[in-house]
Formats: C-alpha cells, sequence, structure tokens
C-alpha cells in the first residue's frame, strides 16, 4: 500500500496535478505537505486546506492548535 501512495505521489508531481496531489496529502494525513503544496502551487485550495485540517485537528480533540487555523 505504501508503494502504491509513493507512486501515485510521483505520477501527480510529474503530472503538476497539485490540487490532486494535495487530496491524496489530505487524506494520509500529512498535512504538512498538503499546506506547502497549497502554498506553492495550489493556492486557490488553499483555505479549503487550512479548514480541513483545522477540522481534522478538531476531530482529535487538539482544540487550541484548531481554533489558531
Amino acid at each position: 500500500m505504501f508503494f502504491l501512495k509513493e507512486e501515485a505521489e510521483k505520477i501527480l508531481l510529474q503530472s503538476k496535478q497539485y490540487d490532486l496531489l494535495n487530496q491524496l496529502y489530505q487524506s494520509t494525513n500529512e498535512w504538512e505537505k498538503a499546506i506547502d503544496i497549497s502554498t506553492h502551487f495550489d493556492r486557490i485550495h488553499l483555505r479549503n486546506t487550512y479548514y480541513n485540517y483545522a477540522k481534522h485537528l478538531e476531530e482529535n480533540n487538539e482544540i487550541e492548535k484548531a481554533i489558531e487555523l
């Protein structure tokens, strides 16, 4: 399974499909990578990425950190 994720990541980077790469990172809880991709290549989804990360933190009882976002 890990190999498939790496392969998908490689293909999405090569094809410059940053929106899908952002979704991949979000679905695998790699939030720092998702925010980094959004910040540099997928700005249209940046606000949504932060929102999803905050919701993830809220679900995991990290309320203070979620409020910051």
